[in-house]
């Protein structure tokens, strides 16, 4: 079946001064949101008229392949049958509920080609060509859309090492596509902007406006209203920090019904410290978590008490993760030696621990990986520390438990939402571990991660497809 639609194309210029609805409280808000039976997608481009139908079947199963993503950016999904890949994808991302996978490829003529792809076999099950160059920036929550902007040139300097890599532009270019039968949109805006999550409802695209537009030193937090193409403020009660923001996104993590999105910043050695209101006697901070949320469209920061940011040697050593029932999120600081609970109920700092054996990784000694933390059903705090795996109950001041793992760095951690098993990557394999069993139950191979010290991360759902015995024990 095929729709012929007409061209959708919209310009506007960035304006800060957009409306938006009623200032909200900033505590958190769960409602959970109906799958999906079927997906229709339908693309139209300015030149060229496209129908695209594109049936995916929502949700997980125990079958569903372990879905990594390596050094290079390349997407792998390791079989659970047989422990082995079976395919890897270039220029693939995957919606943070791991129903869905979209795919852009250039080609030599300068055109993309853009795909769904289905997640078992690997193959395209729906396929349109663009006349120009696109990537993939970011996908909805739930895969009810993707974002794409012009291939990038080269990163700049504002951008290493962060989660945006920003390059200097008077404006920008970005391609919509959704699933739900509505044509796609294109918009040209005035500014310097990056694509950063969607909605809930997949109405509405958050973007950073990074400016100065040709040589960014700080951002705004903006909505674009995809109905209308008319960009807003995303309403916050932080008055010390609207509308201007400064400081760099070391890492992110959706909350488990995908409706809030945290981000962690710090801010770099010679930048001037934020100011807690909270906290008159100690006021300066040099790192927060920004809480945008997807479904009511506000913004709010968590001020986080030093020493967190205060330890610029290495971005390497901050991790953070969400408890199962979203109500607790925790920052690691290996750096620091510091674990910050925060009360997502409140939006606040409920304790800060100093915990000694979060010490940073060691070069020489090929224990090189980057922080990364979880947390499991049983209300455990899952950390890494070069080879090991540590386990932390209530007090945080020390680890109920420590595995080591072997056969490399770990470079990850997903913790199952319902048993007693997470998985491990480390340089070259998935381990999953049983915490009850205190032993490995399985293992499988992983691709080539890129470099040795980078590895694989899991992408998609947190614990979607962990409890699974099978394979190498």
């Amino acid at each position: 079946m095929t729709a012929l639609l007409s061209p959708q194309t919209s310009k506007h210029d960035a304006s800060p001064d957009g409306p938006h609805s009623e200032e909200p409280s900033p505590r958190r808000t769960s409602r959970r949101r109906g799958d999906l039976a079927v997906l229709v997608l339908l693309f139209a481009t300015p030149i060229v008229l496209v129908g695209l139908i594109l049936a995916f079947a929502m949700g997980g199963s125990k079958d569903q392949p372990h879905l990594v993503v390596d050094g290079t950016g390349a997407l792998s999904a390791i079989d659970s049958a047989d422990s082995a890949v079976s395919y890897t994808l270039d220029g693939a991302v995957v919606s943070a509920d791991g129903s869905t996978i979209f795919q852009s490829r250039l080609h030599d003529n300068g055109g993309t080609e853009v795909s769904t792809v289905d997640i078992r076999s690997g193959e395209p099950t729906s396929t349109v060509e663009l006349p120009f160059p696109r990537e993939i920036r970011t996908v909805s929550p739930f895969g009810d859309a993707v974002a794409l902007l012009p291939v990038a040139s080269q990163p700049s300097e504002y951008g290493d090492g962060t989660l945006f890599q920003v390059e200097p532009r008077e404006r920008t270019a970005i391609d919509v596509l959704f699933a739900n039968g509505e044509p796609a949109k294109s918009f040209d805006l005035e500014g310097n902007f990056e694509p950063e999550t969607f909605s809930v409802e997949a109405d509405v695209l958050y973007l950073l406006e990074f400016v100065p537009a040709e040589n960014p030193d700080h951002y705004f937090v903006r909505q674009l209203d995809l109905a209308t193409g008319e960009i807003a403020t995303v309403y916050s009660p932080n008055v010390e920090l609207a509308p201007e923001m400064r400081g760099k996104a070391r890492t992110q993590t959706f909350s488990p019904e995908f409706d809030f999105l945290y981000t962690l910043y710090t801010l770099d050695a010679g930048d001037e410290p934020l100011r807690d209101p909270a906290d008159a006697d100690n006021p300066e901070r040099r790192a927060f978590i920004h809480v945008l949320s997807l479904r009511e469209d506000w913004s709010f920061c968590i001020f986080l008490p030093l020493p967190i940011g205060l330890d610029q040697t290495d971005t390497l050593e901050l991790s953070m993760a969400v408890s199962p029932d979203g109500r607790t999120i925790f920052v690691v600081d290996r750096a620091t030696s510091t674990i910050v609970v925060v009360d997502t109920d409140t939006f606040s700092v409920r304790d800060t621990v100093a915990s000694p054996r979060l010490f940073p990784t060691d070069d020489e000694n090929e224990g090189r990986n980057k922080a990364v933390s979880a947390v499991g059903p049983d209300g455990l705090l899952y950390t890494a520390s070069a080879f090991d795996l540590l386990a932390f109950g209530p007090s945080l001041t020390a680890p109920s438990k420590v595995w080591w793992v072997d056969g490399g760095a770990i470079t990850d951690i997903d913790a199952s939402v319902t048993g007693s098993e997470i998985r491990v990557a480390v340089a070259e394999e998935i381990v999953i571990f049983d915490t009850d069993l205190d032993r490995v139950v399985s293992r499988m191979a992983v691709p080539e991660a890129g470099s040795p010290d980078q590895g694989v991360r899991f992408v998609g759902a947190s614990g979607s497809a962990v409890s699974l015995s099978v394979g190498k024990g």
